[in-house]
């Protein structure tokens, strides 16, 4: 069973027999009495009534909110840039697939088809890999772009509730 710090809110041990006792919260260095178990009881309850509170208004939010989240809209031009690279990869496998097998119809020379064959394999190997990778690559500046607005936005929170 764990107390709260009241000022940073960290969990700590809680021990009866230490009740009433000076105790220093390890990440704040803010003293204050370790609750009795009758104040400890209410802790909890006031604990479990924020956790219930905090659920609801999550589901609550995200009963309202759109099919995409805030950042699935950001950047519509490079997720389309992406999607299309990748788009390109399969259509780029597929179609040297097909010239590939159309080798064995067409009738040319034994080193020309030889030739053809070399060149499709490497198309067939490499193409698709390099336009799936650029997709994966502007998907992954994409995210990263998120990230940074997301850790922007936190600080600038902390700093006004530090404030």
């Amino acid at each position: 069973m764990n107390t709260i710090c009241p000022h940073c809110k960290m969990r700590i041990p809680y021990s009866a027999r230490q009740a009433g006792k000076p105790v220093t919260c390890p990440l704040c260095h803010t003293q204050f009495a370790m609750p009795t178990p009758d104040q400890q009881a209410r802790l909890i309850e006031e604990v479990d009534v924020l956790k219930r509170e905090q659920a609801e208004r999550f589901e609550r939010a995200r009963g309202s909110r759109s099919v995409l989240p805030e950042e699935g809209r950001r950047y519509p031009a490079l997720r389309f840039l992406a999607a299309l690279h990748q788009f390109l990869a399969v259509t780029t496998l597929f179609l040297a697939l097909v010239g590939l097998g159309s080798l064995f119809i067409v009738e040319m020379p034994p080193q020309g088809k030889v030739q053809a064959a070399v060149l499709l394999v490497a198309y067939i190997v490499l193409g698709p890999i390099l336009l799936w990778g650029i997709g994966e690559l502007i998907l992954l500046f994409v995210d990263m772009a998120n990230d940074l607005r997301a850790t922007r936005r936190e600080l600038t929170r902390l700093r006004r509730r530090r404030g």
